[in-house]
């Protein structure tokens, strides 16, 4: 019984916190059954994610070594930090939207500024294992195409053409283990200390 209302806890909690999450499961495994309150390993799997202005196809979430308590004066759940490792996917619809929101105007300017001739972006796609960004000038449809690189914890942009790199700012706590473009899909698979 109390697994599933931490499952229905947190289907809740990722509900409420997200604009836009279908939940494809949650597996819950307990470092010993008569003690709910430590969990040996927690795995969350979703889909079709809007999380404040980042557009996420798909993401699985894993932790291990959880504890949760509950808080004296509110009797609401708390959860101590933890780490928590995730495999991001992002497809060519994701990164458009990410891209053209209004929170990443900054972001977009800095990448148009390094790969577009400092003209507007176009368009941007994931194909044949790069991001292929295309853009206007001279009122001919160019493009440019970019692949990732990680450097002592650290992601850039780097231009196919040149070999020249951007440096994608990214939140301190987020520890980098692999990037990598298939033909349609970008997948990040780093961890970070979540605070809740």
């Amino acid at each position: 019984m109390l697994p599933s209302l931490i499952k229905i806890g947190i289907t809740t909690f990722l509900k409420t916190l997200c604009k836009k999450i279908k939940i494809k499961n949650i597996e819950i495994k307990f470092s010993d059954k008569n003690q709910i309150a430590n969990i040996e390993k927690l795995i969350i799997e979703a889909e079709k994610i809007v999380y404040r202005n980042l557009y996420i196809n798909k993401l699985k979430l894993v932790s291990s070594d959880l504890s949760i308590g509950f808080k004296n004066r509110t009797k609401s759940l708390s959860v101590e930090n933890f780490n928590m490792n995730f495999f991001l996917i992002l497809d060519s619809q994701n990164l458009s939207n990410i891209l053209f929101s209004k929170s990443s105007k900054e972001l977009r300017y800095k990448i148009e500024n390094f790969t577009t001739e400092k003209t507007s972006i176009h368009k941007i796609n994931i194909i044949d294992k790069s991001i292929n960004i295309n853009y206007i000038k001279d009122d001919r449809i160019l493009e440019k195409f970019l692949g990732l690189l990680i450097k002592d914890n650290e992601l850039f942009l780097k231009d196919i053409s040149n070999n020249n790199i951007l440096k994608i700012p990214i939140d301190p706590n987020i520890r980098f283990n692999s990037v990598f473009i298939d033909e349609e899909e970008l997948t990040l698979i780093f961890n970070s200390k979540v605070t809740i």
